[in-house]
C-alpha cells in the first residue's frame, strides 16, 4: 500500500509539471513576440493605416463626383474645374487636414474628423509622434500619406488618388 502512495505522489508531481509546462507555452504563444495578441495589435495598426488612406480617397472621390455633377449640368468639362488643389482645399474645408507648419507642402491629418474609429494617429499637430501627415512631393506633384510613429520612424502608407474614372 505504501508503494502505491509513492507512485501516486510521483504521478501527481509529474502531472503538475506537465500542466505548468502547458500553461507556460500557452502564455508564450499568446503574448510573446510572435504571440497572437502581438499579431492582433500589429494587424490593427496596419488596418488603421490603410483606413486613413481609404477615408481620404473616399472624401476626394465625393468632391470629384459633386463637381462632376454640377459641371455636367453647366455644360463644362470636369478638367476645367477639378484638380488636386480643389481636392486639397475641400479636405481643409471639411476640417480633415490643416497645414502642418509654415510649409505649404505638408498637412496634418485630423483622424477624429474621419468617419472611422481610428485608434492611432491622435498625436498633436506639429508633433512628429503618432500623427498622420500628407506630404507633397516637389518632383512628382504626388501627395503621400505618411504615419509618423515617433521621431525616428516614418511609415509611408500610399499616395492620394485624385484621378477618377467614370
Amino acid at each position: 500500500m505504501k508503494r502505491d502512495n509513492g507512485l501516486a505522489a510521483i504521478t501527481l508531481v509529474l502531472m503538475i509539471i506537465i500542466i505548468l509546462g502547458i500553461v507556460g507555452l500557452t502564455i508564450y504563444f499568446s503574448i510573446g513576440d510572435e504571440g497572437v495578441l502581438t499579431k492582433v495589435t500589429q494587424d490593427e495598426e496596419e488596418f488603421n493605416k490603410t483606413e486613413v488612406l481609404d477615408e481620404l480617397n473616399i472624401t476626394i472621390t465625393e468632391k470629384y463626383l459633386e463637381t462632376y455633377k454640377n459641371e455636367v449640368v453647366n455644360g463644362r468639362k470636369i478638367e476645367e474645374v477639378y484638380n488636386k488643389d480643389v481636392a486639397i482645399n475641400y479636405l481643409k474645408e471639411k476640417g480633415i487636414i490643416e497645414p502642418y507648419d509654415e510649409n505649404e507642402n505638408k498637412y496634418y491629418i485630423n483622424v477624429s474628423a474621419l468617419r472611422s474609429d481610428i485608434k492611432q494617429g491622435k498625436g498633436e499637430k506639429g508633433s512628429s509622434k503618432d500623427v498622420y501627415v500628407i506630404e507633397k512631393s516637389e518632383k512628382t506633384e504626388d501627395y503621400e500619406v505618411v504615419y509618423l510613429k515617433n521621431e525616428n520612424e516614418r511609415i509611408s502608407i500610399g499616395n492620394l488618388e485624385f484621378e477618377q474614372k467614370l
